[in-house]
Parts: structure tokens; sequence; C-alpha cells
């Protein structure tokens, strides 16, 4: 298996200067999983993480429930440090690897996680080690991606070659086996399809370019992107699709 843990951080961490502009999916999806905290839970007392944070979006939204203890792990050093140039003391900062979080047991009373664990290359160790990390009454707040997810962009690179170009996202329902395989309790665990369009398929690479979500976990057909297929990639694509569809 490739070392895909090396190849995302490099992604996320080249992202930076561009992300905010470009995180429209992160952004919709962050406050649909805020709008599924019930209020009456929240207090000052929360002891909260911001796992997969990014450029702090979510952790910002946190912030506005009156969560005042929070801490914002993200993988990519150079994401948090703007964090920190967007934040300063106003929350904790830590720099580590989902799978190995170097924190206690028994720890948060929340956990909010966007858009984060379909980077997992075992999500078992990383569910396993999110569920250590939680207090036994703890809630994990998560949203992630569903086959299907730019299956317009999937379509128009496979009527010109073969091979990954999007990656592969887990089933629903492997998801689920996941999660109460793990010793997670589901109170909700649900689906949405959000649609962004787009004028070409340029647009839409470029789209996910710049929030570092173009590194394709496995990819063994690196080879060079000829002019030609690229012209007929996009033309495939203007002549069937004009939206891109996430799942999640």
């Amino acid at each position: 298996m490739l070392n895909n843990l090396k190849f995302v951080k490099k992604s996320f961490s080249a992202a930076v200067p561009h992300y905010d502009n470009f995180a429209l999916l992160q952004q919709i999806t962050s406050d649909l999983l805020i709008s599924l905290i019930p209020i009456e839970v929240v207090n000052d007392r929360l002891i909260c993480a911001d796992l997969g944070a990014g450029t702090g979006y979510t952790s910002e939204k946190l912030s506005k429930l009156k969560i005042k203890n929070l801490t914002m792990i993200d993988l990519s050093q150079k994401m948090l440090s703007q964090c920190k140039n967007k934040f300063e003391n106003q929350f904790l900062y830590l720099n580590a690897d989902v799978n190995q979080l170097g924190i206690k047991d028994n720890t948060f009373d929340l956990i909010c996680s966007n858009l984060m664990i379909q980077w997992s290359d075992n999500l078992d160790k990383t569910l396993s080690e999110i569920n250590r990390v939680l207090k036994e009454q703890g809630t994990f707040f998560f949203s992630t991606l569903l086959p299907g997810s730019l299956i317009e962009l999937d379509k128009s690179w496979k009527s010109v070659e073969q091979g990954d170009h999007i990656n592969q996202f887990l089933p629903f329902d492997n998801l689920k086996k996941s999660i109460l395989e793990n010793n997670f309790q589901i109170q909700s665990l649900t689906k949405k399809e959000i649609k962004l369009e787009f004028n070409n398929p340029l647009e839409a690479m470029k789209s996910l370019k710049y929030v570092g979500a173009n590194f394709v976990k496995n990819r063994q057909n690196k080879g060079l992107c000829t002019a030609n297929k690229l012209t007929k990639m996009f033309d495939f694509y203007s002549r069937n699709f004009k939206k891109i569809i996430w799942l999640n």
C-alpha cells in the first residue's frame, strides 16, 4: 500500500493559501454538522475537539455556540499555523495523526470532524482512537463522503482512460458497520446530496486542488495526461454534466 498519509499532508499543506476561497462544500457540510448539535447540551464547561480542523471554519462556528475549551487538531502544521494567525490564543492547537493523537483517554465531551475520516487508510483504527479520547458519555459528530460523489468527473475521466482519478469512498452500510464495531452507539446517521455547479471540469478540478482534496489514495496509474486526453475528457463532461454531486 502506498504511504497515503504523507501525500495527504502534502496536499493539504499546499492548499493553505487558497483554501478558504474554494472550500464551499466544506463550509456547507460544516454548517449542517453544527446544526445537529443540540443547543441545550452546549455549555462553556464542555471539552471539545475539531478533528481535521483545516483553517478553522468549524472551530469558529463551535465557538459561537459558547464552547470555550476547544482543541484544533490537524495533520498539517501549515493549516494549524494559519489557524494560530487567525485565532491566536482563543483555542488550543495540536499537530497530530488522527490514528495517534497522543491524548489521554476520556478527554473530550464532544468531537466534531468535518470531511476528514474519508482520508483514513484504516477507518477502524481511526474510529477506535476517536472513541478512546472521548469520555464515556461523549459525542462524536462527523461528516464524510460516500460513493457517487464526484461521479461526473469519474465518468468523464474513464471515457478516455481507465484507472482511478477520483477517490473511492466507503459505502454507507460499511461505514455504519465500522462505527458499531468500534463501540459507538449511533443516535443519527443520515445521507444528503449536495450539488455544486461548475462551468467546466477544469473549474471542478481546480476547486479540489485548492482545498487539498486532489490527492487520489492508492492511485497506481500516474502516467502523463496528454492534451488529447484532456480535451476528450472535457468534451465528454460538457456534453453530459453541469453539476457536481457530493453524497454525505
